[in-house]
């Protein structure tokens, strides 16, 4: 029981952390500070990465969520690290 309030424990403040760097750069973008890195990659990657960062939890929920790779996915020109928080963001707030 310990280990699951521990685990629940740590989502919260991981989830706490991300709304904080959300609302972080929500401000630097009012600002004109932001500074994104774009390059081109391929979106999946990010996209698997995510999922197996969520997977676990989802499957505890008793959720399932897969990617769907369909061969000859393109490639994308922005910021990585952006497109990594939106998809956690979605995940986490399904």
């Amino acid at each position: 029981e310990l280990d699951e309030l521990l685990r629940v424990a740590e989502r919260s403040s991981t989830g706490l952390l991300e709304q904080v760097h959300n609302l972080l750069d929500i401000r630097k973008m009012q600002e004109g500070h932001l500074r994104l890195n774009r390059k081109v990659f391929e979106i999946v990657t990010v996209l698997e990465e995510e999922l197996r960062q969520y997977g676990p939890a989802a499957r505890t929920a008793g959720l399932d969520i897969v990617c769907n790779n369909r061969n000859g996915t393109p490639s994308v020109y922005a910021d990585p690290n952006v497109v990594s928080r939106v998809v956690s963001n979605l995940i986490s707030n399904a």
